[in-house]
């Protein structure tokens, strides 16, 4: 009796063991995403607060996750406020604390929306490569100094999609097969908000970069938020807007408020979905929701979730009769959660079209995005914000029209200026920054600006011996005001700066930051933080971006630098006095497709497999590439040693399903982890037990 209790002690412990195992060694990593928009609460960041944990909640408890890997907000933290510092603070940290115990703070991603102050400050991110540090996804920042309501600043807009095409060339030509989540504010699509706002206006330089990448093979996912009010996207689908691959979408002729092409999608489109409201005008979608991707193997799992529970990724469209919407029809499909996205390898390795050439001569100035980082004694450009920068310069001019003449700074228009980085030969137009009881002044060869008060030329702007006024910077959307007690600094319509007692214009700061430094294929750091431009004499530490499978560094190539060994994925260099642009070059190989062994088919279900090459690729979908039948017996009659796979015709099924289902080329074959551990670790776990019952019998027998 005793004999038989040990063995059944035994056999509880052994059925406890193989389950975990299992789990452990057979299962395959998921990569987790969460993705939302628009905190803007009306009746403040409480309530918004719980709104957003319910939504959460039932996310987490519907698709049984416990933690996320990222977290990716597109955009807004208050809902009546314009670049106010306290309240757009108080809005991100307030999202970042509900997700707390979700998602890594240095995971989340925090993008900036036309309601917030500037980009990159605040705790949002700055504009530009954002990816993890694992490379599991990639993600691409589009803030909405970028690319901004209105889109009254074509040049910026160009400059950011030229930013975005030396990114998706980066992944080209690394042979990148993971999702990319471009992130932006504001949608790439036509609508009644175009005709009235302007609202993508200048879409198409981000929309044709992205289409042609994802042309090429990049797995590229466009969100955004935004569109919650006045039935923008009512036509789409309201609340719940997603257009897979292959779909159709409505891009504004460039510039044309009241044309637009219709295009065919290479890339996954869709809103990240409303947090803090949605206006219904018309009777469509109004729900607030959050969108959830699971990244395994080749394929991207796509849900959306409400207060309730699983959400369509995209309603039934309906007419915006409250704008008075015609020209074009709504979208009427309809995408129920779950949708599933394959991803695909590269197949052409050509890089994309430049859309315009940056300028990296002369020396780097790199945006100020936090003013407690101002230096005192420091010098930067002063940039005065609208559809065409311009730099004010210390020069004083007198200019008239026919309301008089008014007395103020010069401006200088230079091209460029709308990104994180800009080059010029700009010596001459800096000012000096210092200190002065909680603000500063500013200065230029020994003067100061001063602001005085006349009867004739209002308040003029000059430079004088002396202090001069000081200035406070506060934030405003896109850059600071500059305020010096009742008065700020002001645009003039006879075009020159001066000062006006109310209506203050935007500026923004670039500090002088020695030399471009242009890395493709990694990035650039100095003392730890991520950089675009050095001074000389700095330690520059470049490290190579992740890789995928298959594909290994080559070389570096390097101008304006002579490299000690090209081929190191991390070194480190001394900045010269110039530019540096380094450029990485991959090692790939012809996949060999070879049978799997038995031991991985054991594994898998009985049904027809794909040939596999050893850096991960799959025949799946390749012409000519054969595949094999596996029939195995129940699970208990299981042989591993038996199992021989049948070659069969080389052809493959076809696959049908909605259009981003379809299966490519360069489609990765999902891996079902190791199965020779799963094996090596099963077997360790019976031969233990079994010990463990021989051990036990024996100490019975002798009780006995």
């Amino acid at each position: 009796m005793k004999k038989l209790i040990a063995f059944g002690i035994c056999i509880v412990l052994l059925m406890g063991i193989l389950p975990q195992t299992l789990t452990v060694f057979g299962q395959e990593e998921v990569t987790t995403l969460i993705a939302c928009s628009d905190f803007q609460p009306k009746s403040g960041p409480a309530s918004g607060q719980k709104t957003v944990a319910r939504i959460l909640k039932t996310l987490k408890e519907e698709s049984g996750i416990k933690k996320a890997d990222g977290l990716l907000f597109c955009g807004d933290y208050d809902f009546d406020t314009y670049g106010d510092e306290s309240s757009n603070k108080t809005g991100v940290n307030t999202v970042a604390s509900v997700f707390s115990a979700t998602v890594e703070r240095e995971n989340m991603v925090f993008v900036q929306g036309n309601h917030d102050a500037l980009g990159g400050s605040l705790g949002m991110n700055k504009s530009g490569e954002n990816d993890p540090a694992s490379g599991k996804y990639g993600v691409f920042v589009i803030n909405n100094d970028d690319y901004m309501w209105y889109n009254n600043d074509q040049t910026t807009i160009k400059t950011t999609a030229q930013n975005l095409t030396d990114y998706l060339n980066e992944k080209i030509e690394a042979g990148y097969d993971r999702p990319i989540f471009v992130l932006s504010h504001l949608p790439l699509h036509y609508s009644m908000r175009t005709q009235v706002d302007g609202d993508g206006l200048y879409a198409t330089y981000l929309f044709n970069a992205m289409n042609e990448a994802g042309k090429k093979g990049l797995n590229i996912f466009y969100l955004y938020g935004h569109d919650h009010s006045n039935g923008w996207d009512d036509y789409l689908g309201g609340a719940a807007v997603y257009l897979p691959k292959g779909d159709h979408i409505q891009i504004a002729k460039k510039g044309n408020r009241s044309a637009f092409t219709v295009e065919t999608l290479a890339f996954t489109y869709m809103n990240a979905g409303f947090v803090g409201y949605y206006n219904n005008e018309n009777g469509s979608d109004d729900a607030l929701t959050m969108t959830l991707f699971q990244i395994k193997g080749n394929e991207v799992t796509v849900n959306r979730y409400d207060k309730d529970g699983a959400h369509n990724l995209k309603s039934a469209g309906v007419r915006n009769a409250f704008k008075n919407e015609k020209g074009y029809d709504p979208n009427t499909d309809v995408y129920p959660s779950p949708q599933t996205v394959l991803l695909t390898g590269i197949t052409e390795k050509s890089p994309l079209e430049e859309v315009m050439t940056l300028n990296r001569a002369g020396k780097a100035y790199t945006r100020v995005t936090d003013p407690a980082t101002i230096k005192d004694g420091g010098q930067y450009l002063l940039v005065y914000s609208t559809g065409s920068d311009k730099i004010v310069t210390p020069k004083v001019v007198s200019k008239s029209n026919s309301a008089g003449e008014r007395v103020g700074f010069d401006l200088l228009k230079a091209e460029g200026l709308g990104g994180h980085l800009a080059c010029g030969d700009y010596e001459d137009y800096l000012w000096t920054f210092t200190e002065k009881d909680g603000g500063y002044t500013l200065s230029r060869d020994g003067k100061a600006m001063t602001l005085t008060r006349t009867t004739d030329r209002a308040i003029t702007a000059t430079l004088e011996e002396g202090e001069g006024n000081i200035f406070t910077l506060r934030f405003a959307v896109g850059g600071y005001y500059f305020e010096s007690g009742s008065i700020s600094l002001n645009y003039n319509a006879r075009g020159l700066i001066n000062a006006f007692t109310s209506d203050p214009s935007v500026f923004y700061l670039y500090e002088y930051a020695g030399y471009p430094l242009d890395v493709f294929g990694g990035k650039a750091t100095v003392n730890g933080q991520r950089v675009l431009a050095a001074h000389p004499g700095s330690e520059v530490t470049v490290t190579l971006s992740p890789l995928c499978e298959g594909v290994s560094l080559e070389k570096w190539t390097a101008d304006g630098l002579t490299l000690q060994d090209d081929t190191a994925a991390t070194f480190t260099f001394t900045m010269p006095e110039g530019a540096v642009k380094l450029d990485a070059s991959y090692n790939s190989h012809e996949h060999r497709f070879d049978c799997q062994v038995a031991e991985e088919a054991y594994l898998k279900e009985e049904g027809v497999y794909y040939l596999s090459c050893s850096c991960g690729a799959s025949s799946k979908g390749s012409e000519g590439e054969a595949t094999f039948t596996l029939t195995v017996e129940s699970p208990s009659e299981k042989d591993p040693s038996s199992v021989k796979p049948e070659e069969s015709a080389p052809s493959v099924e076809p696959e049908e399903s909605t259009p981003e289902k379809s299966p490519s080329a360069n489609a990765r074959e999902e891996k079902t982890g190791d199965a020779a551990l799963f094996i090596l670790f099963g077997a360790v776990g019976v031969g233990v037990i079994a010990v463990a019952a021989v051990v036990l019998i024996v100490v019975l027998k002798k009780k006995k």
